[in-house]
């Protein structure tokens, strides 16, 4: 996976955030037992493992939501 994949499809720039978010959780949650990380060499390969191992869980995430918004009537969506 790359960036331009990511650009290419429009789940995957709406879970971007998510995924980067915990990608960046899972990597400073083991900087204490890894401290080679602590130069962040390597972080944008993890970043891309995490998000083929967590991409289909927020893309569901993402379509739950969206289908939420979309049943609520126009007067909930106004306030």
């Amino acid at each position: 996976m790359t960036f331009d994949d990511i650009k290419a499809s429009e789940i995957r720039e709406k879970i971007f955030p998510m995924v980067l978010e915990e990608a960046c959780r899972q990597w400073c949650e083991f900087l204490p037992d890894a401290p080679e990380r602590a130069d962040g060499e390597g972080f944008a390969e993890f970043f891309y493992e995490i998000f083929q191992e967590k991409e289909l869980e927020y893309a569901r995430q993402i379509y739950e939501m969206e289908e939420h918004e979309a049943v609520k009537t126009p007067k909930e969506k106004n306030r």
